[in-house]
């Protein structure tokens, strides 16, 4: 799989050409607005604080402008890939994320048929990050597993078509998606405080382990999962489909480095089958919920 092209999303969308004038209100800074149409563009950090400044208007604007979203929304999904890929323009994307979840009906609304590439160019984005993944240890100070575990739980609280990304997942159709499986699956397994993939969580709030239901949004963003991507992942995985995918995935990487710890996230499903039943049993509350602070039992 190619990784999916911005421009081809532009080419998609229909009516992306430059606004002729910005209407819509800021929340800051009119001036980096109107940059954005500008012929001459912006690059770097004016174009990052400029993106900042349109997602934060999109959130609280009373009337979304149209034809500037159009234009725009392109280049807030370029830098959503960036930031998935490498991790830059992370509060960019945060910000994004969270004008998506308050404006979502209105902007699919506005994209109209297009929407569907937006949510292809998305899981197709995200199938590939996950295809490279090639470690199941995070090290300390590693941002990337939570970046893509909230990624992915953002996606599942926008689109309710997780059943397709999920499904192409469980293909295991390389090493990284074997490790991804693995590390996705051991979130249901481990205790946070013996955490063997993860780092515990430092006095600066650094490491720890990822949450399924902490989407990429600002911090005060409780959007929960849409239920019927709760569903789906419930009926996905039960105890027993949970140990043959985590088999299947220790398997496919028997010539991999990870594999002596790939097969003790196996041997622990076992042993820890109370704590994934509980979770199990958890799980959609927690992701469905609104609450600023979830945890779970055990």
């Amino acid at each position: 799989m190619n990784l999916p092209s911005s421009k081809t999303l532009r080419d998609h969308i229909k009516g992306t050409n430059r606004p002729s004038r910005v209407w819509q209100p800021p929340v800051d800074d009119d001036e980096l607005l109107h940059g954005l149409v500008r012929p001459s563009g912006l690059i770097g950090p004016s174009l990052d604080a400029a993106l900042q400044e349109y997602c934060l208007s999109l959130m609280f604007t009373p009337t979304i402008q149209e034809d500037l979203l159009r234009y725009i929304i392109p280049s807030c999904f370029e830098l959503w890939q960036k930031c998935l890929f490498t991790g830059e323009h992370l509060y960019t994307s945060t910000l994004f994320h969270s004008a998506l979840f308050a404006r979502k009906l209105e902007i699919e609304d506005i994209l109209k048929d297009s929407a569907s590439h937006v949510r292809k160019f998305c899981s197709e984005s995200l199938l590939l990050r996950l295809d490279r993944e090639n470690t199941l240890r995070s090290l300390p100070g590693d941002a990337a597993p939570h970046i893509t575990t909230s990624f992915w739980a953002s996606y599942c609280c926008l689109w309710p078509d997780f059943r397709h990304m999920l499904n192409s997942w469980l293909c295991l159709r390389s090493p990284g998606s074997s490790i991804s499986i693995l590390r996705l699956l051991s979130l249901l397994i481990y205790e946070d405080t013996d955490h063997p993939l993860f780092p515990k969580r430092t006095e600066s709030l650094s490491g720890g382990v990822p949450r399924l239901w902490s989407n990429a949004g600002t911090d005060d963003d409780t959007t929960p999962w849409l239920a019927i991507n709760a569903d789906i992942f419930i009926e996905t995985f039960s105890i027993p489909t949970i140990q043959q995918t985590l088999e299947r995935a220790a398997t496919a990487l028997r010539f991999h480095p990870e594999f002596d710890l790939a097969r003790e996230v196996v041997e622990d499903s076992l042993i820890q089958h109370y704590v994934v039943l509980s979770r199990l049993n958890e799980f959609k509350h927690l992701v469905c919920s609104k609450a600023q602070y979830k945890y779970w039992t055990l």
